[in-house]
């Protein structure tokens, strides 16, 4: 009865937001667009995006305008949802929000340009950051090098595991990103534990954990597949933190001598049964994995409904839309078929 009254607010908040998710003929309609004009009118025509593109000419409106539109989307849906919840509910969303704040310092370091941020850009989600983030963000902008970017970031909580990557002599932008993804999400598992009650951790931690799995999974492949890592490089990027994939079966995966033995080796795992040798040989590895992590959130969000399962679940949706979307502009950019960005998206 507890959860029911902590969550029936909210829980019908998500209904009402997650009847406003695409459904699958509206991005067949999308996807027979041939130019970004024509998915920017659709969409103006949407109740969750015509805010957001009301003062844009959808005649006129650059790919990179629509994509920001798009993603402001996301943070305009945490927005709701942040207001709408309690200071319990409001755990949740904080440690979420990490995941918004490590995407964009990976785009700052990535570009060490005066401006790593566009004006469209920066207008769209400038006033959504601030109102939630410590992390100086325009100071950034103006910063010409990793190391000034990173001497600004003193004071947050990514200061600490970038300066370390810096000090042990790896600079590259591989290992800054692969250092803030490690921090990421070793820092949620760890805050998970203060952050839910006992019913509401469990769901947590399945989803995160799975995440983290399918993560590790997808590194071991790539660098086997790829990259032709060693065992040492292929260890050393791996986040430690071991959920249905323990430790002992996660270092037998590394210590594969090929492919083909790797392959086996996933068969063998808790995940197995969702990954046959076709799934490799249709080289449709990431498809699998979003399908599988998706889910899992559906299953708490269906079994747990008066929860943090139900913010969960919606904000992973969302972020799969915004993803999908972005992806389908990028295919009619580049001229693709339907049938051929219908393949690519799904």
């Amino acid at each position: 009865m507890g959860s029911l009254k902590k969550y029936s607010g909210l829980t019908t908040k998500v209904k009402a937001m997650r009847s406003r998710l695409l459904s699958a003929s509206e991005y067949e309609l999308i996807m027979e667009c041939s130019t970004v004009s024509e998915v920017a009118q659709i969409l103006k025509e949407r109740d969750d995006y015509r805010y957001i593109l009301e003062d844009t000419d959808s005649a006129d409106i650059h790919r990179e305008t629509l994509e920001y539109a798009i993603k402001y989307s996301g943070y305009r849906d945490f927005t709701k949802l942040y207001k709408f919840s309690n200071l319990s509910q409001r755990k949740y969303l904080k440690l979420f929000f990490l995941s918004y704040e490590t995407e964009l310092i990976k785009k700052s370091l990535r570009n060490t340009s005066a401006e790593y941020m566009t004006q469209n850009e920066r207008s769209y989600i400038e006033g959504f950051i601030n109102k939630y983030s410590k992390v100086p963000f325009g100071r950034l902008g103006e910063a010409s090098s990793i190391e000034e970017k990173i001497r600004l970031l003193e004071g947050t909580i990514y200061y600490e595991p970038l300066k370390m990557t810096m000090d042990a002599g790896k600079a590259e932008l591989y290992d800054l990103e692969l250092a803030l993804d490690m921090f990421y999400f070793k820092y949620i598992w760890k805050k998970r534990r203060v952050s839910f009650s006992n019913e509401e951790l469990k769901s947590f931690t399945d989803t995160v954990g799975t995440e983290v799995d399918m993560l590790n999974l997808t590194w071991i492949y790539r660098a086997k597949t790829f990259y032709g890592m060693t065992q040492s490089e292929v260890a050393a990027m791996i986040i430690p933190i071991y959920h249905r994939i323990k430790k002992p079966q996660m270092l037998r995966l590394i210590e594969t001598a090929d492919i083909h033995e790797l392959i086996g080796e996933i068969g063998r795992t808790p995940y197995g049964r969702h990954f046959t040798p076709d799934t490799f040989k249709k080289m449709e590895l990431d498809r699998q994995i979003r399908k599988l992590t998706g889910k899992v959130y559906e299953k708490y969000y269906r079994l747990e409904p008066y929860s943090m399962a139900v913010m969960s679940g919606y904000l992973h949706d969302k972020s799969k839309e915004i993803s999908r979307l972005i992806s389908i502009v990028e295919c009619i950019r580049y001229g693709y078929s339907k049938e051929e960005t219908a393949k690519a998206v799904r």
